[in-house]
C-alpha cells in the first residue's frame, strides 16, 4: 500500500531486517535502566547535535513534558505552568498534568495564532514554565518569525519563567529559519523530541537541557515508570532514523511549496499556513468526515493509501492535515493535485 503522505509503509520485517543489518556494521550493547555504552553515546550525539548539554532517553513523549513541567514548577515552588491551547498537554493527554501532577494550566495567546510576547505579559507572576510548540502542529506547522521567538526567549529570562520547548518536530523549523536546531533552541532552558514523528521511527523521545537538569529527570523518570529495564528495542531504530533522516528535512520542505502551490493557484484550496512554513500544512476539503472516509477506501483499492488527519468539520468540509516525507516523494506533484482534486469534487 502506497503512502501519499509522511513516511512509507514498512512491513515489520523489513524494519528487523534494517535493524539486522546496522547491528551486523555497529557495535551495540544492551543497556540495563538507562545506563549502555550505546544507549548514552546516543543522547551524547544529540545533545551535541541540538546545543543542549545534556539528554535522556525517554520511551515517551508525554512523560518526558511532564517530567519538564514537575521539575520547572517544583524549583518555583509553583504548580502553574502556561502553555497555548493547542498544546499537546492541553489536547492530547487526558489531563494528565491535572490528575497525576496537581499542576494548573494558563493558557495564553490566541486559538488560531502563534503567541507572541505581547501575549506573555498577561501571563501570570506564578507561571514557573512556558511551553512553547515549534512548530505548532494544530496551526498547520505555523511558526513566529526568528525575532519574535527571540523576543519570548528574552521575556522569559527576564521574567525567571523557564521556557520549554516542545519539539517533537522541531527539525521540521529548520527550511523556515535556516539556521540550525542548535541556534534555534539557543537560551531555552529544556526542549522534547520525537523519533516517531519526522523521523519515522519506533516510539522514542529525548528530554534535554542542563546536566542538574536531566539529573532531575533521570530521578523523575524513575518515578513515572519510565526507566525501563533495557531501552535498545526503541534506541536502535531511533539512532538509525535520526541519521537517515536529520537532513532530509530541506527536501520534504521544498515538496511541501510546490504542492501547496499547485494545490492553491489551481483548485484554489485554502491553505494554512501559506506560504507553507515547515513540511506540513493544513487545508479544508469540501466533503464530510463520512464521504471521505469513503474515499479513502475507495483508494485502498487502488492500492493507495491516503488517510488524512481529520482536525475538524464544519461549514468549510474537512479541515485535514498533510506532512510530506519520504512517502510523498514517490509521487508526482501532479499526482497529488490530481487526487486532491478528485476529492474536492465530491461536494457534501
Amino acid at each position: 500500500m502506497k503512502k501519499i503522505l509522511g513516511h512509507e509503509n514498512k512491513k515489520l520485517s523489513d524494519i528487523y531486517c534494517e535493524i539486522a543489518s546496522y547491528l551486523e556494521t555497529n557495535e551495540v550493547d544492551k543497556d540495563q535502566y538507562g545506563h549502555g555504552e550505546f544507549l548514552n553515546n546516543f543522547e551524547v550525539e544529540v545533545a551535541k547535535y541540538v546545543g543542549m548539554e545534556s539528554a535522556i532517553f525517554l520511551p515517551s513523549g508525554v512523560m518526558a513534558q511532564l517530567i519538564a513541567i514537575k521539575i520547572w514548577g517544583d524549583d518555583k515552588e509553583s504548580n502553574l505552568f502556561a502553555c497555548h491551547e493547542s498544546c499537546h498537554l492541553i489536547k492530547h493527554e487526558e489531563d494528565a498534568y491535572q490528575k497525576l501532577l496537581n499542576f494548573e494550566a494558563q493558557l495564553i495567546g490566541e486559538k488560531d495564532k502563534v503567541p507572541t510576547k505581547k501575549d506573555l505579559v498577561k501571563m501570570n507572576e506564578k507561571v514557573s514554565s512556558l511551553i512553547y510548540e515549534l512548530p505548532m502542529r494544530h496551526l498547520g506547522g505555523d511558526l513566529p518569525d526568528l525575532e519574535e521567538l527571540n523576543e519570548i526567549k528574552e521575556y522569559c529570562k527576564e521574567n525567571e519563567v523557564k521556557l520549554h520547548i516542545d519539539g517533537a518536530r522541531i527539525f521540521e523549523a529548520v527550511s523556515y529559519y535556516q539556521i540550525p536546531v542548535s541556534d534555534i533552541v539557543q537560551n531555552v532552558d529544556s526542549l522534547f523530541i520525537s523519533f516517531y514523528k519526522g523521523f519515522g521511527s519506533t516510539s522514542g523521545s529525548m528530554l534535554l537541557g542542563t546536566q542538574k537538569f536531566i539529573d532531575q529527570a533521570k530521578i523523575w523518570l524513575r518515578r513515572f515508570g519510565g526507566n525501563l529495564y533495557q531501552l535498545y528495542p526503541l534506541a536502535i531504530p531511533a539512532k538509525i532514523q535520526f541519521e537517515k533522516n536529520k537532513n532530509q528535512f530541506t527536501n520534504w520542505k521544498m515538496k511541501c511549496d510546490e504542492l501547496t502551490k499547485s494545490l492553491q493557484e489551481e483548485l484554489k484550496l485554502e491553505i494554512i499556513p501559506y506560504p507553507s512554513k515547515t513540511n506540513m500544512f493544513h487545508t479544508y476539503l469540501p466533503i464530510s468526515k463520512k464521504d471521505f472516509r469513503v474515499k479513502c477506501d475507495e483508494y485502498k483499492t487502488k492500492g493507495i493509501d491516503i488517510r488524512l488527519g481529520i482536525w475538524e468539520e464544519n461549514e468549510k468540509g474537512c479541515r485535514i492535515e498533510f506532512t510530506v516525507g519520504d512517502a510523498t516523494l514517490k509521487f508526482a506533484t501532479t499526482e497529488l493535485v490530481a487526487i486532491f482534486s478528485e476529492l474536492k469534487s465530491n461536494n457534501k
